[in-house]
């Protein structure tokens, strides 16, 4: 059987999680969008859409877990 996936998807989130000022914005999230996907991210307010979304971008890095965009690791906080 052939391996269908890219060597490299262009995002891949593996358990990140995000703390601000010591509260929990995001948990545990995993996420993998692979070349030609289309993906839209949906939620009531405050549920962590834009801090996803600046993880992705690289704005902010993740507390916990592994940011992968394009091939390239973000980098991480402890």
């Amino acid at each position: 059987m052939k391996n269908l996936m890219a060597p490299h998807p262009v995002i891949r989130l593996d358990h990140i999680s995000f703390i601000r000022d010591k509260r929990t914005i995001l948990h545990d999230i995993s996420l993998r969008i692979e070349k030609g996907q289309h993906w839209a991210i949906i939620g009531p307010n405050g549920s962590g859409k834009t801090s996803l979304v600046s993880i992705i971008n690289g704005y902010h890095f993740p507390s916990e877990g592994k940011a992968q965009v394009l091939g390239r690791k973000f980098g991480t906080r402890k």
